[in-house]
């Protein structure tokens, strides 16, 4: 428990608040509407725009759980303290676990599908791509209830700036977070660094028989090269001080609030990004 909030972190975390609520909000707006367009969408035979549309959704619905956990920091801020062990502590523990590891999942798998559809030209059927997002979303809550079932009664407490598992559960931490976040951020550049190298040697060496074709995966490319470079942008500050203080450095309240700045500004980036490129990932 912190009973009194140093004024630079209760401005850090208005910040963070403000910047959580902006996501909430507007990827809630976004989630509701392409939920809309899918359930009325029928037109099968585009299943190429269907299955990113349907990552998109996937993600938001991450970003949204990610950000509800900073959102939670308005709390921290009106009380001007943070108290472990209350339902606010839990609940922002419990947010932080799934939102984070959820969104790293889910934008590795917009990766894995651009790496498959634009290098092979290989898209699952619907029933498999079905199956694996449920797979994904079945990893995710395990981690967490494996988490929660080995630790039920103090899993999550003040953590820094705000609630999360408690530092002394530090293989919990690394095995069944912070390893498969990094590990999606690795495969993330793996897979487009593989795809920009494969792709300028088809330009350079005229793969393309037709200009359209060319500038149809040109244009598909940079679309889809966004949503994991906003997720490697905004995540990796965080993923920096956790790991900074797994090693027993100190990590100050400035550098967290800043990181969280960044990690909950995933929501209102991805949606933004969107609203600007609809026209190349709309259902047709």
């Amino acid at each position: 428990t912190l009973p009194e909030l140093p004024q630079i972190l209760h401005q850090g975390l208005t910040a963070v608040s403000v910047l959580a609520l902006l996501s909430v909000t507007s990827a809630s707006a976004l989630f509701l509407h392409l939920g809309y367009r899918l359930f009325r969408w029928k037109h099968r035979s585009q299943v190429r725009c269907n299955q990113f549309v349907v990552l998109i959704f996937n993600l938001l619905l991450a970003d949204i759980q990610q950000s509800t956990a900073f959102v939670i920091n308005s709390k921290w801020v009106h009380d001007r303290s943070i108290v472990s062990g209350g339902p606010a502590c839990w609940a922002q523990g419990w947010f932080v676990s799934i939102g984070d590891l959820s969104s790293g999942l889910f934008t590795c798998a917009i990766a894995m599908h651009a790496f498959a559809d634009i290098v092979y030209d290989y898209r699952l059927s619907q029933r498999t791509f079905r199956l694996s997002l449920l797979g994904l979303w079945t990893f995710t809550f395990l981690c967490a209830g494996i988490a929660l079932a080995l630790h039920r009664s103090n899993l999550y407490v003040r953590a820094g700036a705000w609630c999360w598992i408690d530092m002394k559960y530090i293989h919990v931490r690394l095995w069944l977070h912070c390893f498969w976040v990094i590990l999606a951020m690795l495969a993330i550049v793996v897979l487009y660094a593989i795809i920009t190298i494969v792709l300028h040697h088809r330009v350079s060496g005229s793969y393309y028989t037709t200009s359209t074709a060319q500038l149809r995966i040109q244009t598909t490319m940079k679309v889809i090269i966004a949503y994991p470079t906003i997720y490697v942008v905004c995540t990796l500050p965080l993923i920096i001080s956790r790991l900074r203080a797994l090693s027993g450095y100190d990590v100050g309240f400035t550098e967290l609030c800043v990181a969280a700045a960044m990690i909950t500004s995933n929501g209102w980036l991805d949606v933004l990004l969107y609203s600007l490129t609809r026209t190349s990932v709309l259902f047709g």
